[in-house]
């Protein structure tokens, strides 16, 4: 594993451990970190080895348009959306096309989690099934 690897690894995971403490302590993702993760992708990328600029540029790009659409549902906050962009510039494009994919698994499995936590997951299912009956019937 080369040294740029890591420390592409490493940055990453201490920022989202930021933020995860900063949205569990605030409800909130600060613009000020994500503007320390933009800065830190940049540094990382043009390292030898690195991603490259351009890459990384176009991670950040694809990560806004995968998950704007989240946002427009208000499934995602706009914090979030920010935030995932950035993760997009530290693994470039077509990674941050993995990341979305595993990133939409990890939440629905937690959305069926909470579902059935509070006794409504079968609620749910029920209503799911109907919309899709009646999507398919039309």
């Amino acid at each position: 594993m080369n040294l740029s690897l890591v420390l592409v690894c490493a940055a990453c995971t201490s920022l989202l451990s930021v933020a995860v403490w900063q949205d569990l302590k605030t409800g909130r993702i600060s613009n000020q970190l994500i503007l320390v993760g933009l800065v830190i992708v940049q540094l990382l990328s043009v390292l030898p080895n690195g991603l490259g600029w351009f890459s990384s540029v176009q991670g950040i790009v694809v990560g806004l348009l995968i998950f704007i659409p989240f946002y427009l549902l208000r499934i995602l906050g706009a914090g979030d959306v920010k935030l995932l962009s950035v993760v997009g510039g530290f693994f470039g494009y077509p990674g941050i096309l993995l990341i979305g994919l595993y990133t939409s698994i990890a939440g629905g499995v937690l959305a069926l989690a909470v579902a059935f936590f509070y006794g409504q997951l079968f609620q749910i299912l029920s209503k799911l099934r109907r919309s899709l009956v009646l999507y398919f019937l039309h």
